[in-house]
């Protein structure tokens, strides 16, 4: 079984020559700590650095658990070669060919993009383990005729996938044990994706609570409840196509960042709390896209959470809130479907209930273009409203709501999570037949800066759900009630829309509180106009003039007195011209928040047709920086881009044409300039925006061209599958040391094309990081370019060598450029340290003369010699110390100096050895 291999069994040392070691053993022996394998604790020892020579122990209790003595016997054969298999520089990598049916030679210089199958229903063909490793054929859901690889649980799958990795998932029931959680993190452009098998339901339930969180989890608030998804401190993880049902919680994400959560479909969370939900905790710039959440708890929650994007889902009945944000900043929520017929619909709040209590601290979120469609009756207790809502300095704009038994939106003031309530832009939404006020303001004096405009208000007319309070039951009852707010102060009600069935009526405004009754006496409109002007100025009062209320079409009709009719958000603050444009106030804008997909608001000028995209916002000095140059007088009036006169009033910007195409996207990734990008490379851009409500994204056209005027492009590609944001670019297209144009244009449904996007440039380029280890027990240094090298390290050997990240980037061994040398790497048994050179006499003198101290393992990665390197690369230093004769090496200027000024008496400066890419 093991001829080819080249592994030497022997009870005594190896004379004269270094060697590794496989250790083999059971739960109870010493190398339990390594992990398990078949039921096995093992770990391969490179070069036997922990001086253990007794490669094999067992113990005693593993012939009580053996079974089968035969397929015992069978597992640990097949370990052995597994773990000798690596020794030779085999790692797990399905796409390329076999060795010895157990391992495959990794591709350095092939795709980096794996895809891994899991089927928990293998017909035949597998190991003792269940697995199908290299011989799985996805049509007959089977081993022996196949070439890819299958394993038959979600973990062992999670724990091999890598950056750029995808993990197919057959249809069928996974429960007990079959989380799907994560073991390894993605890379930007090269996210490990879990995702169904074509048009397969892969359902997720009934599944085990976590038994073995380690104790930074425990500290950090989980615990062993039953999750569908669990991730813990993670990046690029995407989620799609994938159905979580009756278990305690959906999804924790916790310290984690870049999860994409994509059309799936969550249904039947079963804890209270807000464990039954999608809940992230402490986790950024992630996205929440195209699923469905129905019958949670709290069906979703960001919590001490920032720069999220949650868009296009329905969320249907929630016990608590369909969704919660909580402590979190920059966060945006846009056209979603809500529908809530057993509570309330969302909450804005600072955090009270999970730790760290903060306050204060939920600012610059944006709740957008979403549909509020209903909430329930709470009897006697305070009503469900569309948005209980308590945040700092958040727009809320062009959103329908419509029958909610609560408030549509009710600005609150409580103890404890709820004490800040101020600076908030609501504006353009639409606040129809509810049974309590379109809009509700506490009384708070706390409450203030808070700007209401181009909203309309219409036929809401009160009922007293709630019977305790004799002022609902005796007065309000029945009343046609927009708005209603307890303190004369701390809001501006501009240029709305309040009506019912005829002007003049009392009741849209109404000054009260449950507790005092009516604090000014019931007056029509323009009453309150002339009585507040600093808090009532130029609002209406008219029939809108909707398409179809009765079914919910809130767009204008071609006659609406709303359109055109809008008040400017705001004004220049001055004359003048360029990209950066100071407004009077720029809460009413926001930017990208940072997330590369969502670009900023598109605004326009009052009497200009030209429009610009916002890519950034001081608020601090309420400056706009725009994408291009326009020209602006002092006061002019500065909005989100419209058409006709002016802006509308309303959530929907009357439309005179049929249809008009969608706006252009902008490409995200890779970025504009990247130099040494794969030869597969995975383009990103921004999400489907139209100024058409309804569209939505048909296609995507992507072009790659090595010339900027795509004449003749080397990829061309309509692309109609679920994720049109993302392709990746065939193989073979490609070619290294090569700059390529992309660009990217979307066509809705009804097959309109946008225009193309600005045109970004990459190069494709072999050059790679290589990556730093550092060893504590000697404070020494280890360098790879080599992933699966890298990859290892972290995974069985954690415990010797800690990751330091990328130091610089050179090039992998398979063609490199002209103009590189190979970077030779040479192993000292004596300590387990490594040597690099560039020199070609230096390496060959250690070869001649030292081969009895250091053993040559060939290049190590090729890089720039001095005199011969490009312009953009930058030294590598080299310092020797003296103590236990071993080197170090750094690209970083300030390191090299703290180093020649702190460190000076332990190591002595040898100046630049080669050149390479800074990080």
């Amino acid at each position: 079984m093991f001829a080819g291999f080249g592994v030497l069994f022997t009870a005594d040392k190896p004379a004269g020559q270094p060697y590794s070691t496989i250790y083999i053993g059971g739960e109870g022996s010493v190398f339990s700590p390594y992990g398990s394998f078949l039921g096995l604790a093992e770990q391969v020892d490179i070069g036997n650095e922990e001086a253990v020579d007794e490669a094999f122990v067992f113990s005693a209790r593993l012939a009580e658990t053996a079974g089968d003595v035969n397929q015992y016997a069978a597992a640990l054969a097949r370990l052995i070669a597994h773990e000798a298999g690596h020794l030779l520089g085999y790692e797990h990598q399905a796409s390329a060919k076999q060795e010895e049916g157990l391992l495959e030679r990794y591709a350095a210089d092939g795709d980096p993009l794996r895809t891994i199958y899991v089927d928990p229903a293998i017909l035949g063909g597998a190991d003792a383990s269940g697995d199908c490793l290299g011989t799985y054929d996805p049509a007959t859901r089977s081993g022996g005729s196949g070439t890819e690889t299958a394993y038959n649980t979600l973990m062992e799958a999670s724990l091999v996938a890598v950056a750029g990795d995808a993990i197919v998932l057959r249809g069928g029931v996974y429960e007990g044990p079959q989380i799907l959680r994560p073991q390894h993190s993605g890379s930007p452009g090269l996210p490990i994706t879990y995702r169904n098998y074509g048009t397969e339901t892969v359902t997720i339930r009934n599944t085990d609570g976590l038994s073995d969180l380690t104790q930074d989890e425990i500290d950090a608030g989980q615990t062993s409840r039953q999750y569908g998804i669990y991730i813990y401190d993670k990046s690029y993880i995407t989620v799609q196509g994938l159905h979580v049902t009756n278990v305690s919680g959906w999804a924790r994400i916790v310290s984690s960042d870049h999860i994409r959560l994509v059309d799936n479909d969550f249904t039947v969370a079963l804890a209270n709390g807000t464990t039954g939900s999608v809940k992230f905790v402490f986790s950024d710039f992630n996205e929440v896209i195209n699923n469905q959440l129905h019958e949670g708890n709290d069906n979703l929650l960001l919590i001490h959470s920032n720069h999220n994007l949650v868009v296009g889902n329905e969320f249907v009945n929630a016990r608590h809130a369909l969704w919660n944000i909580r402590a979190g900043n920059y966060n945006i929520l846009r056209g979603n479907y809500f529908y809530n017929e057993l509570q309330k619909i969302g909450e804005v709040i600072d955090a009270q209930d999970d730790p760290p209590f903060t306050v204060d601290d939920t600012k610059h979120n944006v709740i957008e273009g979403n549909i509020f469609a209903k909430t329930a009756s709470s009897g006697d207790a305070s009503p469900f409203c569309g948005i209980q809502f308590a945040g700092q300095n958040c727009i809320i704009r062009n959103n329908v709501f419509y029958e909610t038994i609560g408030p549509a939106l009710d600005l609150t003031h409580y103890a404890n999570e709820g004490l800040y309530n101020y600076g908030n832009r609501i504006y353009g939404n639409v606040f129809h037949e509810t049974d309590f006020a379109g809009i509700s303001i506490n009384e708070a004096a706390a409450l203030h800066d808070n700007v209401f405009k181009n909203n309309i208000l219409a036929q809401s007319i009160f009922v007293a759900n709630d019977t305790r309070w004799p002022w609902y039951t005796d007065d309000l009852a029945g009343k046609p009630v927009q708005l209603l707010f307890g303190r004369i102060g701390g809001f501006l009600f501009e240029n709305n829309d309040l009506f019912n069935v005829q002007s003049g009526e009392d009741h849209l405004i109404t000054h009260g509180t449950r507790f005092d009754g009516y604090l000014t006496t019931p007056h029509n409109l323009d009453w309150w106009q002339a009585n507040y002007p600093a808090v009532f100025t130029g609002n209406l009062e008219a029939d809108p003039g909707f398409v179809d209320a009765a079914n919910h079409d809130y767009h204008l009709a071609a006659t609406s007195p709303m359109i055109d009719t809008g008040t400017f958000l705001t004004q220049a603050a001055e004359a003048g011209s360029g990209a950066s444009l100071r407004v009077a106030d720029a809460g009413y804008f926001r930017d990208s928040f940072g997330l590369p997909a969502e670009p900023g608001d598109l605004i326009q000028l009052e009497g200009q047709t030209a429009t610009a995209r916002i890519t950034a916002v001081d608020y601090s000095t309420n400056t706009l920086l725009l994408d291009r140059a326009l020209t602006w007088t002092a006061g002019q009036g500065v909005s989100l881009a419209y058409e006709g006169a002016g802006p509308d009033v309303g959530a929907y910007e009357y439309a005179p044409t049929a249809n008009r195409p969608p706006y252009a996207p902008q490409g995200t990734y890779p970025a504009n300039g990247t130099v040494g990008e794969l030869l597969t490379p995975t383009l990103q851009s921004s999400v489907f925006s139209d100024p058409d409500p309804g569209n939505v994204h048909g296609a995507s056209q992507w072009q790659v061209d090595d010339d900027s005027d795509f004449s003749s492009p080397v990829w061309d590609e309509q692309d109609t599958d679920s994720d049109k944001t993302s392709q990746a670019v065939p193989s073979a297209k490609l070619s290294y040391s090569t700059a390529y144009y992309w660009r990217v244009r979307y066509q809705d449904n009804h097959g309109l094309w946008s225009e193309w996007s600005d045109p970004r440039v990459f190069t494709v380029d072999r050059y790679s990081p290589v990556y730093r280890f550092w060893k504590p027990a000697d404070n020494t240094h280890f360098y790879t370019i080599e992933e699966s090298e890298k990859d290892k390290l972290i995974r069985d050997y954690s415990h010797i060598y800690t990751f330091e990240g990328p130091a610089y980037y050179a090039y992998v061994k398979d063609q490199p450029p002209t103009g590189t040398l190979p970077v030779y790497r040479f192993w000292k048994a004596s300590d387990n340290t490594h040597f690099y050179t560039i020199e070609e006499a230096e390496k060959q003198k250690l070869v001649d003369n030292y081969s009895h101290i250091y053993t040559y393992e060939g290049p190590a990665f090729y890089a720039y010699a001095i005199g011969q390197h490009p312009i953009d690369t930058l030294p590598v230093y080299r310092f020797w110390k003296a103590s236990d004769n071993t080197h170090f090496f750094t690209i970083k200027e300030s390191e090299k100096d703290k180093l020649i000024l702190l460190y000076s008496h332990m190591f002595t400066f040898e100046n630049a050895v080669w050149y390479a890419y800074g990080v």
